[in-house]
């Protein structure tokens, strides 16, 4: 089910960039080096698609979006949840910006993403749960070193559109450790592609969980949001780092829950 979930957030990016565009160039910035490692198979299946792949470190002093008024790349994916800031020219309203001119995002969370990271999603159009907060599901699971993990989260919810997946409709569960977010009433152009299962719910184990619950629970507890700009979805937000790991890359990040720095 990992592969799966590899799968999807690959369709759900190439969904988001148009067919037409010439070059397909993608700016990948991560918080660790052992990304690299963790989200091969992803990064190879982009470059199978013929996407140009670039990949950076966060805090990179270079970086940069665009040269003069020319933007350098088509696409951006954050996997550096725990980013406080980030190297070089780009910040938050950089990103903003490359996103309104038509350019398109994924942004990668987890439960412990920076407060950065957090008004990011926010300024997308998704919020994502309190700090610390996962997701479980004590009825629909997988186990993980011979022991069941309530947090390894296997969901059917995929949303059903052939405009997003084409003749490629996913139907296998796809496996989920992560964070939740909701979608406020005000993002009228997000939409929730992946849920929990109706067992499913949010709470930090750290603290003890209110009845009635506060945090998302079962298909309001949103696993990847679209967030459409322009004509297309041009933001892909996924609160978690699991969902882009290939089972045989699964023995390199034993728990990927709270992502990559």
């Amino acid at each position: 089910m990992r592969a799966f979930g590899c799968f999807l957030c690959f369709a759900l990016l190439a969904a988001a960039i148009p067919a037409t565009l010439a070059q397909n160039n993608v700016l990948v910035l991560i918080g660790s080096s052992s990304v690299k490692d963790t989200h091969s198979q992803f990064f190879d299946d982009l470059r199978a698609a013929s996407f140009n792949v670039d990949i950076k470190s966060v805090k990179d002093k270079s970086l940069k979006l665009k040269e003069y008024d020319t933007f350098l790349y088509d696409s951006l994916v954050l996997f550096a949840p725990k980013a406080s800031n980030f190297g070089g020219d780009v910040s938050n309203q950089a990103i903003l910006d490359f996103v309104d001119s038509g350019k398109n995002l994924l942004l990668a969370a987890s439960p412990d993403a920076s407060d950065n990271i957090r008004s990011l999603a926010l300024e997308c159009g998704v919020e994502l749960d309190d700090k610390g907060a996962t997701v479980y599901d004590h009825f629909s699971h997988q186990a993980a070193d011979g022991a069941d993990d309530p947090t390894l989260v296997a969901t059917t919810a995929v949303v059903e559109s052939s405009a997003i997946f084409g003749s490629n409709q996913p139907k296998a569960p796809v496996l989920f450790q992560g964070a939740a977010a909701t979608v406020p009433s005000s993002s009228e152009l997000a939409i929730v592609a992946l849920s929990g299962e109706p067992t499913a719910y949010s709470a930090d184990p750290s603290k003890a969980s209110p009845d009635p619950p506060a945090l998302p629970v079962g298909g309001g507890a949103a696993l990847v949001t679209l967030v459409q700009v322009g004509k297309t979805f041009e933001i892909v937000f996924i609160p978690s780092a699991a969902l882009f790991v290939h089972e045989s890359e699964a023995d390199l990040a034993p728990s990927l829950r709270d992502g990559p720095q």
